[in-house]
């Protein structure tokens, strides 16, 4: 395997996003370079709004014009196959304690999380909270904290960056905690056929609801 010297990488990355000239794609003996397949892929990300980079590859392994082709088709295959799914966990029981007019606060921290899988890999997406919460109105009083990260189960997972997170205090009803969370997730594939290690990139948001009854 080679590393590809990231200075030079990082030039022609550069090159590619920052100017609109583009050198067409030549052919020596039907093989081309590593280069040649980054700018590839990087286009096809570019329609799907995703980051694809380079990181290794197999020089015993050449590079042809079916070999970027599977590169295309692979970004369209991550592209296209993002999905988002809540973990179901069991709600606490609450006691009906509208009857009592008293303020009892309580500090709770509670977390709900979500599964982002892909073609290439997956991972579990906790978001967090921490809250005071008035025990005999079941309402959330005031909300410390709230925060989303990865957390346990992952295949293939490079990282997750919070971009943002919304909250929304005792809704959809009292004693629940909603909002929306955005970030991006990256994923790294080793492929076994090109010998091509690729990072996927992609801008994710899903919606939360957090029970503090």
């Amino acid at each position: 395997m080679k590393k590809i010297n990231s200075i030079v990488l990082g030039v022609a990355v550069s090159l590619f996003l920052g100017t609109s000239f583009v050198t067409p794609i030549q052919a020596n003996d039907n093989l081309y370079s590593i280069f040649d397949y980054c700018l590839a892929v990087q286009d096809e990300a570019e329609k799907y709004g995703i980051e694809v980079t380079i990181f290794d590859y197999d020089t015993s392994k050449p590079i042809t014009e079916q070999t970027i082709e599977y590169g295309v088709e692979s970004v369209q295959k991550f592209a296209n196959s993002i999905q988002i799914k809540e973990v179901n966990t069991s709600l606490e029981s609450s006691e009906d304690k509208s009857a009592s007019r008293a303020i009892i606060p309580e500090r709770r921290t509670r977390s709900k999380s979500h599964i982002i899988t892909c073609a290439f890999g997956a991972v579990n997406i906790t978001v967090q909270a921490t809250a005071d919460v008035d025990v005999n109105a079941l309402r959330i009083m005031y909300v410390y904290s709230t925060n989303a990260y990865p957390n346990g189960y992952n295949i293939n997972f490079s990282s997750w960056s919070t971009e943002s997170i919304s909250q929304n205090d005792n809704s959809p009803s009292d004693g629940y905690l909603s909002g929306r969370v955005i970030g991006l997730c990256s994923f790294t594939y080793a492929d076994p056929i090109t010998g091509i290690s690729t990072g996927y990139s992609s801008r994710e948001g899903f919606d939360y609801t957090i029970n503090f009854r």
